[in-house]
C-alpha cells in the first residue's frame, strides 16, 4: 500500500473508532452484510438480496390459506401431457403450467409492501453508487486523454471504474426485476410500505430476508459495516476516490474545529453515508452537507436547488449565514491533477440557485453559491485560482491542495478561514 492510501486508511480508522470493531460489522449471523460500503460489497449484497426474493414469493404464496382456489386461464396454451404439470386440489385435477394461481384475497399486502420498499431502497443505494462512479469515470478518462503523466493510473482507474459501473447496473436491474415480480404476484394494488407487519411468517427464508432488510434500511446498523468494508484490507480501485473524499471531509471538520466550529452531533454517519453535519461556532450556526443529491426545480433542505434539468452531487457544501439568506461554499474532491477537470468543479456555481432569491437595489435576483472549488492532491501549499474567463482574480473557483502523502492543511485552513469570516460577519449583521 502506497503512502497516499496508507495515510488515508490510518486517519479514517482513527476517526471511525469503535465502528471498526469486528463484532459490530455483522448483526444476526445472516451472512448478508449491509450494502453501501465498498462498491464490490454493494454489488454482492444486492445480488444476495435479489436471490432471496423468488424463495420468499413461494413462501408467501404457501402462507396464503386460499392459495389454489382461484385460477385464471392463460391465452394461447395447450393441454400438457406431462403428469408433473398437473396437481390435485380438493379432489380436483388442475393444470399447473397452463393455469396460473391468482392473488389470494388473504395475501399479506403489508408484508409484500414492505418487501417492495426494501427492494426500492436497495435499488436507490445502487443508483447513487452508479452516479458517483460515472463522475469518477469521466475524470479518469479526462486525465488519461489530457495529461500523459497521469495516464497510467487514469487508465487503470477508468477500466476498473467502468467495470464496476456495469456491475452496478446489473445489480440494480436484478433488484428492479424482483420488485416487478413482487407486484405481479401480489397484484398491482400493492404499495411500498416502510413499516413491516408486526406478525411475520416463521419460515427461514422470511427471517433471513427480514434480517438483511433491516440492516439495509437502518442507517445505524449499516454504518459499522460500511466502515469495515471500506477500511478492511487492500481497497479496490473503485473505492479509492471515495476514501479520498471521506478523508477530505475529516480534514475539513478538523480545520473548522480549529476555527471554533464544532459538530453538535456525531459526524461519522454523515461522512460515510452522506448527510448533514450541524456545526456550532459559539452563538453562530452552520451546516456541512456531504454528497447532497440536488435535483432540478426541487428545493433541497440545504437551501439550494439545481436550476436546469438533471441532478448534481457536490461532495461538500458549507451553508453559512449570508446577506439576506444562507450562502453556500462548495468543495468537490478529485484525485486528478488535470487543470480542465479541476476547473470544471466551478460548474456548481452556475448550476445551483437558492431556494429563495434575494434583492439587489430592490430587484429580485437569484442567489448562487459564493464559491465552488476543487480539492485535490496537487503539489504546493497555497490555493490556486481557476476563475472563469473574464473573471480572473475573483476567487469564485479554484483548487485547494490536499495530499495525504504530505498532509499540509494550511491551504484548506486559509480557504475555510474565509468561510468563517463570512459566516460570522453576516451572522452578527442579521
Amino acid at each position: 500500500m502506497n503512502e497516499f492510501l496508507r495515510r488515508i486508511i490510518e486517519d479514517l480508522r482513527s476517526f471511525a473508532g469503535e465502528l471498526l470493531d469486528p463484532g459490530l460489522a455483522r448483526m444476526g449471523g445472516t451472512g448478508i452484510a449491509v450494502p453501501g460500503g465498498s462498491v464490490r460489497a454493494l454489488i454482492q449484497r444486492a445480488h444476495q438480496l435479489a436471490r432471496l426474493v423468488p424463495r420468499l414469493i413461494v413462501e408467501l404464496q404457501q402462507e396464503s390459506d386460499d392459495f389454489g382456489d382461484h385460477w385464471s386461464r392463460e391465452d394461447g396454451t395447450m393441454w400438457s401431457r406431462d403428469p408433473a404439470d398437473w396437481v390435485v386440489r380438493e379432489a380436483r385435477l388442475l393444470p399447473r403450467r397452463l393455469w396460473a394461481p391468482a392473488a389470494s384475497a388473504t395475501f399479506d399486502t403489508r408484508l409484500v409492501g414492505w418487501v417492495l420498499h426494501v427492494l426500492q431502497v436497495g435499488a436507490e443505494l445502487v443508483r447513487a453508487a452508479e452516479a458517483r462512479l460515472a463522475k469518477q469515470v469521466d475524470e479518469a478518462r479526462q486525465a488519461r486523454q489530457l495529461d500523459t503523466s497521469e495516464s497510467v493510473w487514469a487508465d487503470v482507474d477508468e477500466r476498473v471504474l467502468h467495470l464496476r459501473s456495469n456491475e452496478l447496473a446489473v445489480a440494480r436491474a436484478a433488484l428492479e426485476r424482483c420488485a416487478r415480480s413482487i407486484v405481479r404476484h401480489a397484484g398491482r394494488s400493492v404499495a411500498a410500505c416502510s413499516m413491516p407487519p408486526a406478525r411475520l411468517p416463521a419460515a427461514p427464508v422470511v427471517r433471513e430476508f427480514v434480517q438483511a432488510a433491516r440492516e439495509l434500511v437502518d442507517p445505524q446498523r449499516r454504518l459499522s459495516v460500511v466502515v469495515t468494508e471500506l477500511l478492511d484490507g487492500e481497497p479496490d480501485a473503485a473505492d479509492i476516490p471515495t476514501l479520498y473524499q471521506r478523508w477530505c471531509g475529516i480534514k475539513l471538520l478538523e480545520e473548522m474545529r480549529g476555527l471554533g466550529w464544532h459538530a453538535t452531533g456525531d459526524p461519522v454517519g454523515a461522512l460515510f453515508l452522506a448527510g448533514r453535519v450541524e456545526l456550532s461556532g459559539g452563538t453562530d450556526r452552520a451546516e456541512l452537507w456531504v454528497e447532497p443529491r440536488i435535483h432540478e426545480r426541487r428545493n433541497h433542505p440545504c437551501g439550494f436547488r439545481k436550476e436546469s434539468a438533471g441532478e448534481v452531487t457536490p461532495d461538500f457544501i458549507l451553508i453559512v449565514a449570508g446577506l439576506g439568506g444562507p450562502d453556500a461554499f462548495i468543495l468537490d474532491a478529485t484525485r486528478t491533477r488535470v487543470e480542465a477537470t479541476l476547473r470544471s468543479k466551478g460548474r456548481y456555481r452556475l448550476q445551483l440557485v437558492g431556494n429563495a432569491g434575494t434583492l439587489i437595489a430592490g430587484v429580485p435576483v437569484v442567489r448562487r453559491p459564493v464559491r465552488s472549488w476543487a480539492i485535490a492532491p496537487i503539489t504546493g501549499r497555497r490555493c490556486v485560482l481557476l476563475d472563469e474567463p473574464g473573471r480572473i482574480g475573483e476567487g469564485l473557483s479554484g483548487v485547494v491542495p490536499l495530499d495525504p502523502a504530505e498532509c499540509h492543511t494550511g491551504a484548506l485552513r486559509a480557504w475555510l478561514r474565509d468561510v468563517d469570516r463570512h459566516a460570522r460577519a453576516h451572522a452578527n449583521a442579521s
